[in-house]
């Protein structure tokens, strides 16, 4: 119950009551913060809004940082959101941006440990240390960060292992995605297991030794001559070598195999990923460009007015700008597609398909899709084998099965093509109905069979 509801209700008993109901509540106080003195060896509990909360776990370290004798004496900056009506606590900040190094009391430009995509320091202000890269202050953290130099930790203490400046806690986040052991070994500072992209220290395991390190940390343990490659992703463990072999390269570079695995170089602009050379994109840096591919898997970067021709462009592929083939039916484009227009009014966009592969196969009037049309002088076919336009002036015939110089009889021009007039059909299979005469050996019952040229209204 918070103190103002509490208050609410002693208003309503009568004096004698109140008074018995306050000094047990005093004692309840009392008594809970007596618990919290003696309840832990390392004296990490304090009390506070009716309980008892430890500061190595949310949410009591969300809120304090240190406690003594069952009282929080350093309270952690900026989680308490004071406004009117019950206290809101909210997460501890952890980590470091470039933007709020001076905030976050990282030293200038030590904003730099990459963690599972987050950032952490590796350098703090005067009288501050990295403890799971975040800056906190330099006393009470004698048995994590036991002793440094300059705002860095150079010896960490039981259940933690030093890494970039940092003493980071074995089994929980952000240490666990370096080191993946889930508790300490009864040796300080080490190691048994390394997460995906670093590798283990060959050196003998000590509160000063860094027992991972990342595949493309150049400097690494620089005691021992330890250390990664630039732009390496994966590595494996060097033996006799100083450095790391590696594997594989991270995007932004592209690798080369040597006799002693792989070297890689940086892309060049406009690339934000390459392969085979550093002007062999295979995606683009600037967020307005758009990555068109070429025979391989490489291509150009360009604007999106140069997605034209063969390409049309597309804002989100895999999360990515892209020119695409006119042909990709799987990323927006028309199957069998050669050359393509692409037109965007609002949040309206249209492509049309001008050119079909192969050659026997035509888009129809539409540009929506390809057909095979064989149909000679026909420039676009409606389905398969049907012919929608004629080229050279000529018109459609009925059934669309050809193009002629002239309507037939029994037929009207309607734009190119022959429409049969009411009261006849369009015979394309070359013959043609009658009740008369002119009888052929495949006469059927009641009706003969007049051969005829196709594409005739009957």
């Amino acid at each position: 119950m918070s103190a103002c509801k509490m208050g609410d209700a002693l208003a309503h008993l009568p004096p004698r009551m109140r008074g018995r109901v306050s000094r047990l509540v005093r004692q309840i106080v009392t008594a809970l913060q007596l618990w919290c003195i003696y309840s832990s060896s390392d004296m990490d509990l304090y009390s506070s809004r009716g309980g008892c909360y430890d500061t190595r776990a949310a949410p009591g370290s969300g809120v304090c940082r240190e406690a003594r004798d069952g009282a929080c004496v350093r309270h952690a900056e900026e989680v308490i959101d004071r406004k009117e009506g019950p206290t809101r606590v909210r997460e501890a900040q952890t980590g470091c941006t470039a933007e709020t190094s001076s905030t976050d009391h990282c030293a200038n430009s030590k904003c730099d440990v990459t963690i599972g995509g987050k950032t952490y320091c590796s350098q703090c202000a005067t009288g501050y240390v990295p403890i799971d890269g975040t800056c906190v202050e330099e006393s009470g953290q004698d048995t994590k960060c036991t002793t440094n130099s300059q705002g860095a930790c150079t010896q960490c203490g039981d259940g933690y292992f030093l890494h970039r400046g940092g003493c980071y806690k074995i089994g929980q986040a952000p240490g666990n995605a370096i080191c993946t052991d889930t508790q300490a070994s009864s040796t300080v500072g080490e190691c048994t297991a390394c997460a995906a992209g670093y590798f283990k220290n060959p050196t003998a395991a000590g509160a000063a030794v860094p027992p991972c390190i990342a595949c493309n940390d150049t400097t690494g343990d620089a005691t021992n001559n330890k250390k990664g490659l630039e732009g390496c992703a994966t590595c494996e463990t060097p033996t006799s070598e100083a450095t790391a072999t590696c594997t594989a390269c991270a995007d932004g570079y592209y690798g080369t195999t040597t006799g002693s695995g792989v070297t890689c170089s940086a892309c060049t602009e406009p690339c934000a990923t390459c392969t085979g050379a550093a002007t062999q994109c295979t995606s683009c840096k600037d967020t307005n460009q758009y990555f068109k591919k070429g025979d391989d898997e490489t291509g150009e970067c360009v604007e999106k007015a140069g997605c034209k021709g063969s390409y049309f462009p597309n804002d989100n592929v895999d999360g990515k700008k892209q020119c695409i083939s006119c042909g990709d039916s799987a990323h927006g484009g028309i199957a069998d597609c050669k050359t393509c227009a692409f037109s965007q009014v609002s949040d309206q966009s249209t492509l049309t398909c001008s050119v079909c592969t192969p050659d026997t196969k035509k888009p129809n009037k539409e540009g929506s899709r390809c057909f095979v049309c064989s149909v000679d002088g026909c420039s676009n076919c409606s389905k398969d084998g049907v012919c929608e336009t004629c080229s050279d002036g000529k018109k459609v015939s009925p059934g669309g099965s050809s193009c002629v110089p002239n309507c037939p009889d029994n037929s009207t021009d309607n734009k190119g093509a022959c429409i049969c007039n009411s009261g006849f059909a369009a015979s394309g299979d070359g013959y043609v109905a009658s009740s008369s005469g002119n009888l052929s050996t495949g006469a059927i019952a009641g009706m003969s069979v007049t051969k005829s040229s196709s594409g005739l209204c009957c």
